[in-house]
């Protein structure tokens, strides 16, 4: 029973090394598979630092495309009260913690930028987020610095210097 939780820790050690290193170049044959969220980090413009739960999430990388859906937040993802028939407040709060998004990719050397068709948030829809890439292995980070809105409208907290990483293992 504990060799799961062994693995998984053995993981997210080697997954929070990735501060230490360098970027290395990746490649879309190098990120082709299904990664699983491990390590969620905002970072605001100081530089401090807050680590998000994670509750689960899978990025899912082809050739050219890619499909992402992860939840974000404290303590375990509680049923509702009756099966299957979220209340309003249940909805607001799962809407919160999600994110979905899939569409089209492509690397440059240390930097990935995905084209969304579709999304949660629509203004991502046609828009494009760029990332900063860090590949070691079977572990992946992946840093949010900048994200423009279908009508070309930057997310603030990345024009002032905000970070957001995704800290993945390779599953498959």
């Amino acid at each position: 029973r504990d060799t799961g939780w062994k693995i998984a820790a053995a993981h997210v050690m080697k997954v929070k090394r990735f501060g230490d290193e360098r970027a290395q170049p990746a490649s879309a044959a190098s990120l082709k598979g299904v990664w699983r969220l491990v390590h969620v980090e905002e970072r605001d413009a100081k530089g401090k630092a807050t680590v998000l739960p994670v509750q689960g999430g899978l990025f899912i990388f082809a050739d050219r495309h890619y499909s992402v859906v992860g939840s974000e937040g404290s303590g375990t993802v509680a049923s509702f009260a009756t099966p299957w028939t979220p209340t309003d407040a249940d909805r607001l709060k799962r809407y919160a913690a999600l994110t979905a998004n899939a569409g089209s990719y492509e690397i440059d050397g240390t930097t990935m930028t995905i084209r969304p068709v579709a999304a949660k948030v629509p203004d991502f829809m046609g828009g494009w987020a760029r990332y900063e890439v860090r590949l070691s292995g079977d572990a992946l980070s992946l840093t949010y610095v900048k994200v423009l809105s279908r009508d070309g409208v930057p997310m603030q907290e990345y024009e002032s210097g905000a970070r957001f990483e995704y800290r993945l293992v390779r599953v498959e």
